[in-house]
């Protein structure tokens, strides 16, 4: 070998010695470092990974459409973007067994079989999309609907109707009543808002959807997973961003572990593609009905998936799912179908909370809570039609130290219609005296038509995610002529270190004036107050045209106890009218009775329209208890 490839090679190897000899030198240079660190280093930068837990509702068939009951964790996988991501949980509800696949009853005559049913109660929707419904096949639904429910609702099913019409109307609550679910169907068929109008898509079609999304909404806020039966004749439906408002409704719908079952009317005959039916069932894990007429296989395909599935649990980093991403649930297994929803989103707290107002809107029972009232009460005639209203919700804010922002949505509904409606913000002080809440009383004014109404008040704390809601029913008086119209006594109570807003800031403020600084007002719910509250009392007396008393009337308020004795009479005052213009007379009253006139017991305040010498023409009364 030439002695030149020699010291070549000699050379590269005393290089490469001192290559390992300065690596090793600093690899211990590196592990003293790491020696001296051992105590960590405070770099003021934080790195937050937000994981969240999703759950994925799956059901699986064989090729007859039996669903498969003996499957485990390790055959699923499932991908979300495209990237796998580790399965941590598998539960399996089918406690009746693998059921066979419901097929289409032969004609309109057969009966339906036996519901499949868990046995653990289910929830079902049945939505009827009136924008895409038929004016003269309205009925015919409607009817096919009640018969599905007499005949083949579970007893331990409960099931909500729903008309998408103008906005999501929640026609009945979650029931297992039979009679109320067609008493429900039967109201729909004859109510003049939905029977015989029309309900555009909207120019772009996002409105559409968006009741949709909404209804999926109001979905999230009932556990478990639910099985929506959709009833529409839509085919495709033009919208201008399609694909996102799509994904959109799937993305809700699986945070609301729901899915879309779609039934159509004249399926067999219908010459539309039905694209947009087939997606809402697709993209959401539901079923589109197979070419047939039989409304009731949706139904009934419905009940088997909820009776019979499995569900997929996952950790997911919620930063990387803040939009509607690809959710794709797969299986090891040949052979087996599966369906699963497509979509999958971890919502900011910002969208959490619109979407949790619009559910309360919809549906506010679930928000609500015995700590937030809603208080109605017509005071005095504002024409020969109207009443103006009072409207009141009394609630407690969280106590912050700069304040708390509550965002409030008043709505009048009267026969499913706005009639009315308030939205203010409000900034609640911090409590005068300290404190975890502070009492907060909001009331505003309307002039309502008579009938039957019904109030809604929504409240969203502005520092948080948390929406309440607060709903009464009410029933406005007709006006009649010439005739004293005494109205009340109302009560209500100060509340020391309460706060008190007005639902618009140019409307008079005698309650402000009444109760003074640093003091709230709450409408008394529950006739009763403690012994030191101060008691607020209200009354109206009108005439709407000519007054038939004479001017020697007077009103009288008394506090009776439970014994019939006069405990408390407060000052008689001449009923004198003042006219309020349209041809109204009125004289009112509001008054306080200090905290600490009437020991502990029951009583009853009284107030009278009297003649001099005694005689009644008008009495209003409310029960009282004293603590």
């Amino acid at each position: 070998m030439p002695r030149g490839l020699l010291d070549v090679r000699g050379r590269r190897r005393a290089s490469f010695k001192v290559s390992v000899m300065r690596g090793m030198a600093l690899g211990c240079a590196l592990l003293a470092a790491l020696a001296a660190a051992a105590q960590p280093v405070d770099t003021g930068l934080q790195e937050q990974v937000q994981v969240t837990v999703i759950q994925v509702d799956v059901v699986v068939t064989d090729k007859q459409g039996r669903a498969v009951t003996d499957l485990t964790k390790e055959d699923f996988t499932l991908e979300i973007a495209g990237r796998p991501v580790p399965i941590t949980a598998l539960d399996v509800l089918c406690p009746g067994g693998a059921a066979d696949d419901p097929l289409p009853l032969r004609d309109e005559t057969s009966s339906l079989p036996p519901p499949a049913t868990s046995g653990q109660g289910q929830r079902l929707v049945f939505a009827f999309d009136y924008t895409f419904l038929a004016v003269p096949e309205r009925p015919q639904v409607l009817a096919a609907a009640e018969r599905m429910l007499v005949e083949g609702k579970a007893p331990d099913e409960e099931v909500m109707i729903v008309a998408l019409a103008g906005e999501v109307r929640v026609e009945q609550r979650f029931t297992k009543d039979k009679r109320l679910l067609s008493m429900a169907l039967q109201r729909m068929g004859h109510d003049v808002t939905l029977w015989a109008r029309d309900f555009p898509i909207g120019v772009s079609g996002e409105s559409y959807f968006q009741r949709l999304t909404t209804l999926m909404d109001v979905l999230e806020s009932y556990d478990g997973p639910k099985a929506v039966v959709y009833f529409s004749q839509a085919n495709v439906v033009p919208a201008a961003m399609m694909d996102i408002f799509h994904h959109r409704v799937a993305a809700h719908a699986a945070a609301s572990r729901a899915s879309i079952y779609p039934a159509k009317l004249g399926l067999l005959g219908s010459g539309g593609s039905s694209e947009t039916l087939f997606r809402f069932a697709n993209e959401t894990g539901g079923r589109m009905q197979p070419n047939t007429n039989d409304l009731s296989l949706p139904y009934r395909r419905a009940q088997r998936d909820l009776s019979c599935h499995y569900t997929v649990a996952a950790r997911i980093d919620a930063n990387e799912t803040r939009d509607p991403t690809k959710l794709t649930v797969k299986l090891e297994r040949k052979g087996l179908t599966l369906r699963a929803p497509e979509t999958v989103q971890v919502f900011r707290d910002a969208e959490k909370r619109r979407s949790r107002a619009m559910a309360a809107y919809v549906d506010p029972g679930p928000f609500e809570t015995p700590l937030v009232r809603a208080f109605s009460f017509p005071a005095v005639p504002a024409s020969d039609k109207r009443w103006d209203t009072l409207l009141a919700v009394s609630f407690p804010a969280r106590a912050r130290p700069a304040g708390t922002d509550m965002d409030v949505r008043a709505v009048v509904r009267r026969e499913h219609r706005i009639v009315e409606e308030f939205k203010r913000k409000v900034h609640v002080n911090p409590p005068p005296e300290g404190g975890a809440a502070r009492p907060v009383t909001i009331l505003g004014n309307a002039k309502l038509t008579e009938g039957a109404h019904e109030l809604t008040v929504i409240l969203g704390d502005r520092g948080g995610e948390e929406i309440v809601a607060a709903h009464t029913a009410f029933v406005v008086p007709p006006v009649p002529p010439d005739l004293l119209m005494l109205r009340g006594p109302v009560l209500g109570r100060v509340v020391p270190g309460g706060q008190f807003f007005r639902a618009a800031k140019a409307e008079p403020n005698r309650l402000g004036e009444v109760l003074g600084a640093d003091e709230g007002f709450e409408p008394l719910f529950v006739q009763e107050v403690a012994a030191q509250d101060e008691l607020v009392f209200y009354w109206s007396a009108c005439v709407l045209g000519t007054s038939p008393l004479p001017s020697d009337v007077v009103v009288t308020t008394t506090v009776w106890d439970a014994a019939g004795t006069k405990a408390k009479e407060l000052e008689t005052v001449p009923l004198t009218l003042t006219d309020r213009g349209k041809k109204i007379s009125c004289a009112d009253k509001l008054a306080t009775i200090p905290g600490g006139s009437l020991p502990a017991g029951d009583y009853r305040l009284e107030v009278t329209v009297r003649h001099p010498n005694g005689e009644l023409i008008a009495k209003g009364s409310e029960p009282l208890t004293v603590r």
